[in-house]
């Protein structure tokens, strides 16, 4: 692999550039919560719920109690949140490409929750097709 796209900040032995964020406006729950059915949940109605919560960082702005997850596996995320563990904030990126019938996203009204991503790579697997990469996907970024 030359470079991936990480949640920042990322390990201190890669470097990153191309930062972007995405926010985070949906609420993934299990299918028989009491917040499936809504047609949204605001963040003041998660006082008291567990939040999962990848890569130890806290949501702030979320009164949810964390649960921290070891990694950004959004797939292990969502299975945590099928089996009851937590509620998970997420952006809606990633509810298109979600089909499951164990769980529901809501739409969350939380402000500006983010995360901030990067392209990261490497310090010692730096080549010159690398370079053109991080170049495209800066001038990709750049110019949306």
């Amino acid at each position: 692999m030359s470079a991936a796209i990480l949640a920042t900040p990322a390990p201190a032995r890669f470097v990153t550039a191309a930062r972007f964020h995405v926010t985070v406006d949906h609420l993934a729950v299990p299918a028989g919560h009491r917040l499936a059915s809504r047609a949204r949940v605001a963040a003041a109605e998660l006082a008291g719920q567990v939040l999962i919560t990848p890569s130890g960082r806290p949501w702030p702005g979320l009164p949810g109690r964390a649960r921290l997850v070891a990694d950004d596996d959004f797939t292990a995320a969502l299975d945590l949140v099928a089996a009851g563990a937590g509620l998970l904030p997420i952006p809606q990126l990633l509810v298109r490409t979600i089909r499951r019938d164990d769980l529901r996203f809501v739409p969350l009204e939380a402000g500006d929750l983010r995360i901030t991503y990067a392209l990261a790579w490497s310090r010692e697997r730096v080549t010159p097709e690398l370079i053109a990469l991080v170049q495209a996907v800066q001038d990709a970024l750049w110019t949306r």
